[in-house]
């Protein structure tokens, strides 16, 4: 999960189809929802979802 832009212990975690998040993590929830069911082209697209939603990073 775009491990290189956190620091500290993940806020969402997925364990097999199980998907938890704390209850101001939904950023991170969605992600790993995202995750699970494939829906990012490649690692770029994740890197970016994680960059606008959780950074509010512009996209270029």
């Amino acid at each position: 999960m775009g491990s290189n832009m956190y620091s500290g212990p993940p806020n969402g975690v997925r364990d097999r189809q199980i998907v938890t998040a704390k209850a101001n993590a939904y950023v991170d929830f969605g992600i790993e929802l995202g995750k699970l069911m494939d829906i990012y082209e490649n690692e770029q697209d994740l890197e970016e979802t994680i960059s606008f939603f959780k950074h509010f990073e512009p996209l270029n």
